[in-house]
């Protein structure tokens, strides 16, 4: 046994949810007011040794609170990322301190761990999440298949941005896949399972998760016309484009991140060439944003 990690050896073989803390009365702190068990870091937030792994495979919710600083937050973030479907985290603030500093206070430390953040997301995935089925269409790349979706689906997607990455037709050299996954897989990209028509509040949503989990600083929103179909608001097509775009800006305002928005143009005649006025919708797209690319064959 781990001897290192504190309470580990009163830690039942039943016992399906854990606290994570960085000190020891922290710990002690968390199972007095709550019950629930509670390990503590033998390095802090320093580090989360390999040889602990093991021992928290038996649970399937573990809690990371390690502190009340941004010190703190950036280890939970990266410890999470282990497993990030059974971790939740404590985000560090004046009704959330640290769990000695919470319970000097009388705070209800059981309330703030419902209110923990999950580290994990439905609508964002990561490209070693569908690695394997970009190879499978690029394996595939001559069958012939029927495709009815208005926008890209993930797999496809990635299939063409690693294409792209590459230089290289990698359908014709499956030998190269690897190499050049493994170096695509490294760059800061995740993808999200939207698909289809989309609720603004639940893009924004994951766009919130997406900023405090994974630093996420640049969206890209490809395109806005498809999100459309589900916005009841009004029947006004060009007043649901602007609640949609002011609360783009208000993101991207309030998270200090970048966010793109791809809106496809007016039909225009062939030889005349693109303007901002061309933007489908009103003005107020071009009037709120920061930056106006018009790409036009």
């Amino acid at each position: 046994r781990y001897y290192n990690l504190f309470g580990l050896c009163v830690t039942g073989k039943k016992e399906t949810e854990v606290v994570i803390t960085s000190r020891e009365l922290d710990s002690l702190a968390v199972y007095q007011a709550t019950g629930v068990t509670t390990l503590s870091l033998p390095r802090g937030i320093s580090c989360l040794p390999p040889v602990l792994l093991p021992y928290l495979e038996q649970f399937k919710r573990i809690t990371l609170w390690l502190g009340n600083d941004l010190r703190s937050w950036e280890a939970s973030k990266l410890f999470a990322r282990l497993n990030v479907k059974r971790c939740s985290l404590i985000r560090p603030g004046d009704k959330q301190p640290t769990p000695l500093q919470a319970f000097n206070e009388g705070m209800n430390l059981n309330k703030i761990l419902k209110a923990s953040l999950p580290a994990s997301h439905k609508s964002i995935i990561s490209f070693r999440q569908i690695r394997e089925e970009v190879f499978g269409q690029l394996e595939n790349a001559d069958q012939i298949a029927l495709w009815g979706s208005f926008e890209l689906n993930n797999v496809r997607l990635a299939k063409v941005m690693l294409t792209q990455f590459a230089l290289l037709r990698l359908e014709e050299q499956l030998d190269k896949f690897d190499e050049w996954a493994d170096k695509f897989e490294d760059l800061p990209l995740y993808f999200r399972t939207f698909h289809g028509e989309q609720n603004i509040k639940s893009v924004i949503d994951t766009m919130q998760h997406a900023v405090y989990m994974y630093d996420i600083s640049h969206v890209i929103i490809d395109n806005l016309q498809f999100m459309m179909g589900q916005e009841h608001l009004s029947s006004d097509r060009f007043a649901v484009q602007d609640f949609m775009v002011g609360a783009f800006r208000k993101f991207a305002t309030d998270n200090n991140c970048h966010v793109t928005v791809v809106i496809h143009p007016r039909k225009e005649d062939d030889d005349k060439e693109l303007q901002t006025s061309s933007i489908f919708g009103s003005a107020k797209a071009s009037q709120e944003a920061d930056n106006v690319l018009i790409l036009q064959d």
